[in-house]
């Protein structure tokens, strides 16, 4: 137990020698490190002999910063890994790399992140601030769970943010497909980090690993590099001659709660909690401004359900469906976790609809024939051909027609198309002619993954599963083949699905 008390001025280096670490022997992966507090949290663990890696997706700038701590701390085991949190198979790439190196992990510390951006979508298909701040640290950490078993006790550190405060998760338009807002959607990424470290905790500490959220304070980072000046005088954080109101922290400081989490042997029992100025945070119950946090962001129901849902996202992006289906439609389908009995809505067609999405399909590629006998009648001045062209196209036009209504008759207590715009119900129908066929591979993927979860330590995202080093070998039955199990639909209304 330490004795000496931490608070909103201490800085990291003060966190640490304060609680006389000696980290020698400990592996520390940080993200996020190359600039703002991610750099001095990663500088401060240096100085007790950590062997410290960091995560750049810019590997020049990693490699410039690791030199900087190398110099300033005097200890030469800091690299540098490339990964990219935009993208969830840069994320698979980092973690098949770290894992082959064969290396325990004691300290997670999952410091990255972006603020209040303009809207954008990863390569995946998900709002980007919820995908990097959260669904991207959540593929990480639970697909690493081998190696910080290998290090335990471990701790993972997930930094959050006040902002929790400012709104929950958007169950209803999570990728916020709709009026979207940045700081509502920045608010309900950090309400994320909190849920997720109170899950994660629950699950592992048992096994090990604990894990904390904390928010760092105020600090002027490039993490503000999406809020113009005019604005940040507005929310207060700047005073009318520009500089920083008194509230804020200096960047050495903004990492010290961070360290703290990671070393503080005080909060060995406390697993789960979020933090703030070094010290457990007041939560609900505290009366400052600047200070707690929201009722939604200590909801274990949430927890649950978040967690559930980032991994039905994640296997969502690893099929390749985000082509076909976006995340409303994902979420509208009501999908369930993979470790549960239920699995997904299983929406699998009936024959009659697939026959008719098939007849609907061919219905296009007749009209591509068609347009080239125009094209012909044209080029061969055959008025005849015209009429045989346009009486065609008609008769097409009414077989699609009539397809598209018994389609959506088939399907009226599951999909409703959206029909607001003549644009808008062209491309329900485009996609609806393949969402059967989508939906139908994605419940074999989700039966596969329940039975290999169910039997293994931890989630998989690539369809495989070790208990040695996390790369998922399914289990085999006594027959040598794969055990799926037969999982009755759900019976799930699906209002207003986005298709």
């Amino acid at each position: 137990m330490t004795t000496l008390t931490f608070h909103a001025k201490s800085s990291a280096s003060e966190v640490v020698k304060g609680l006389n670490a000696k980290l020698d022997e400990k592996v520390i992966l940080i993200t996020g490190a190359t600039s703002g507090i991610g750099v001095e949290t990663a500088r401060a663990l240096a100085s007790a002999n950590a062997h410290i890696i960091i995560t750049a997706r810019d590997m020049k700038k990693g490699a410039e910063v690791i030199e900087d701590i190398k110099k300033t701390t005097g200890n030469n085991k800091v690299e540098v890994m490339e990964m990219d949190l935009t993208s969830l198979q840069s994320v698979r790439n980092f973690v098949s790399q770290f894992q082959a190196r064969k290396l325990p992990i004691n300290i997670l510390i999952c410091n990255a992140g972006i603020m209040a951006c303009p809207y954008s979508k990863t390569v995946d298909g998900f709002e980007s601030q919820f995908a990097v701040n959260h669904l991207a640290h959540f593929l990480l950490t639970t697909t690493l769970l081998p190696q910080l078993k290998a290090g335990k006790p471990s701790c993972v550190v997930v930094v959050s943010s006040l902002a929790n405060k400012n709104g929950g998760i958007n169950w209803n338009d999570i990728n916020w497909e709709n009026d979207y807002e940045r700081w509502n959607a920045y608010a309900q990424s950090k309400t994320a980090n909190i849920l997720f470290a109170k899950q994660l905790n629950k699950l592992y500490a048992s096994e090990g690993i604990k894990a904390y959220s904390l928010h760092p304070g105020g600090i002027f980072t490039n993490l503000q590099k999406d809020v113009p000046i005019e604005e940040q005088r507005a929310m207060g954080w700047l005073k009318e001659d520009g500089t920083a109101h008194g509230l804020f922290k200096t960047i050495e400081q903004g990492a010290s709660t961070s360290v703290y989490a990671a070393l503080a042997p005080e909060l060995d029992n406390h697993g789960g909690e979020y933090l703030e100025d070094c010290a457990i945070s007041q939560g609900v119950n505290s009366k400052e401004k600047y200070q707690g946090m929201a009722p939604h962001s200590i909801d274990m129901e949430a927890a649950e359900r978040l967690w559930k849902l980032s991994e039905q996202m994640i296997v969502y992006a690893s099929s390749g469906l985000y082509t076909l289906i976006d995340v409303t439609t994902l979420m509208a389908i009501q999908s369930s976790d993979v470790r549960n009995e239920t699995i997904f809505s299983s929406i699998i067609a009936s024959p009659e609809t697939i026959i008719l999405n098939w007849i609907s399909l061919s219905v296009y590629f007749i009209v591509v024939l068609l347009i080239i006998l125009l094209l012909c009648g044209i080029q061969l001045n055959k008025p005849w051909l015209l009429f045989i062209w346009s009486v065609l196209m008609i008769i097409m036009l009414l077989i699609d027609g009539i397809v598209t209504v018994l389609s959506l008759r088939e399907h009226q207590q599951q999909i409703h198309r959206p029909s607001k715009q003549l644009y808008g119900i062209f491309i329900s129908i485009f996609h609806f002619r393949y969402l059967n066929q989508a939906i139908s591979e994605y419940n074999t993927r989700q039966r596969m993954l329940l039975r290999y979860n169910t039997e293994c330590p931890s989630a998989s995202y690539d369809g495989s599963c070790t208990y040695s080093d996390g790369l998922l070998n399914p289990p085999k039955a006594n027959n040598n083949d794969y055990h799926i199990p037969d999982i009755p639909p759900p019976s799930v209304s699906l209002p207003r699905a986005q298709i």
